[in-house]
């Protein structure tokens, strides 16, 4: 079983925590789980340093925090596959997913969250920066909340192009019934957020 006595201690930025005294591949008791699910809640994203995961414990982990929403985008692991192999070669010149996105929002029902294990890492640089969408809709204009508490978005992978639109004014209305996801561009979990690419 993991440690007895896991902590949560926030990052120094305006988003994140770092996960403390926890082995994600020994299993999580129900109350660790609990307090997980909370702290994501509350920084929007969680750091567990220091981990030695195999696919079998990364994917026991990804299940008690929920429903595996599987990623039909990538490649998945050898043996593993509702785990999805994020790789960049070297002779690659962009990244997938380097651009500011909110994963899986092009699906009706979005998964919870993504849980990356980084295997390789470059010396320097290869980044991944997370942004809190709860304080960029806080501050944003008490004006520009109700303009974009009223905004649909329309979430097309193929297209690769959301569209934040006014309900079902807009000429393109036909063609979404194509679209997998129409969203509301404001998610309230515990607080209003911009959730939207």
């Amino acid at each position: 079983m993991s440690k007895d006595t896991l902590s949560i201690r926030r990052t120094n930025g305006g988003v994140g925590a770092f996960v403390e005294n926890v082995d994600l591949s020994t299993g999580l008791n129900p109350s660790f789980v609990t307090k997980i699910t909370e702290a994501l809640g509350e920084h929007g994203v969680l750091f567990f340093r220091d981990q030695k995961l195999e696919p079998e414990a990364h994917q026991s982990f990804a299940e008690k925090m929920g429903k595996i929403n599987v990623n039909r985008f990538f490649q998945a692991v050898d043996g593993h596959p509702q785990i999805a192999e994020v790789r960049k070669e070297p002779d690659q010149k962009y990244a997938i997913g380097e651009g500011w996105h909110t994963d899986h929002s092009y699906d009706q029902i979005p998964a919870l969250g993504s849980i990356l294990l980084a295997k390789e890492l470059p010396n320097h640089g290869g980044d991944t920066m997370f942004a809190n969408m709860y304080l960029a809709y806080d501050a944003l204009s008490d004006g520009l909340k109700e303009v974009l508490d009223l905004k649909r978005s329309w979430m097309a992978y193929k297209l690769n192009i959301p569209l934040a639109i006014g309900l079902a004014k807009h000429h393109f209305w036909e063609q979404t019934k194509k679209i997998p996801a129409v969203a509301s561009v404001m998610r309230r979990k515990q607080r209003r957020m911009q959730y939207t690419q």
